[in-house]
């Protein structure tokens, strides 16, 4: 586990970053963007999953969804940002809401309040 202090937006005109800064046990480590599978808000901290590891930053998910690539990154709840190419299915539930079912097996809710992210990025009127 790791905590940082959450680093500043990039300007307009640079890329999305490759790579966090994670500040740990007095060290710094650098985690590669493409490796990380969702991400958790809980307060002013992010946990970011990849893999068995989780790695807690300081930080909010509106300052994050801002600074991540959006063609790589989805938001599917106030709380959760999934990388878009480790999502394997939807699946619905009688409640009216969806499980994201990512490739490590991990669900999670698709809330309706961001439903339409997700046409907008099926490019199909689904009935989500």
């Amino acid at each position: 586990m790791a905590l940082n202090a959450f680093q500043g937006l990039p300007a307009a005109n640079q890329p999305p970053p490759r790579r966090l800064l994670i500040r740990s046990r007095g060290r710094i480590s650098f985690v590669p963007v493409t490796d990380i599978e969702w991400i958790e808000s809980a307060g002013n901290y992010l946990h970011l999953h990849i893999g068995e590891s989780v790695h807690i930053m300081r930080g909010t998910m509106k300052d994050m969804e801002a600074q991540l690539d959006p063609r790589e990154f989805l938001r599917i709840h106030r709380s959760t940002m999934v990388r878009i190419d480790r999502i394997r299915e939807l699946k619905p539930w009688p409640t009216g809401e969806y499980v994201v079912l990512l490739q490590s097996g991990k669900e999670l809710t698709l809330s309706r309040g961001y439903r339409s992210r997700v046409r907008a990025l099926l490019g199909s009127p689904l009935s989500l």
